[in-house]
């Protein structure tokens, strides 16, 4: 079931024009850089049209966070706490 409670349907069950999607990517790492736990904010998406213009119904939005420079360095990828959270 998809979140809002709706029966999903299966990979082959979907038309070709469901598998394509305009996207949007938003670059965020310049923020992350400064704050490990920063959060996608509406200022963001505001900062980001007014730049590129509205983004689509339906389109794809991608949060880019620079996150995968930190791959090879286990413990900052994790980025856990005190407590190891």
């Amino acid at each position: 079931k998809i979140h809002d409670g709706s029966a999903a349907r299966c990979i082959h069950q979907l038309g070709p024009d469901e598998l394509v999607a305009k996207g949007a990517v938003i670059d965020v790492t310049e923020k992350v850089s400064k704050n490990n736990t920063y959060q996608l904010m509406p200022e963001d998406v505001v900062e980001w049209e007014k730049q590129y213009g509205l983004i689509p119904k339906r389109a794809l939005v991608i949060m880019k966070t620079g996150w995968g420079a930190r791959f090879n360095n286990i413990k900052a990828y994790e980025n856990k706490d005190k407590n190891g959270v």
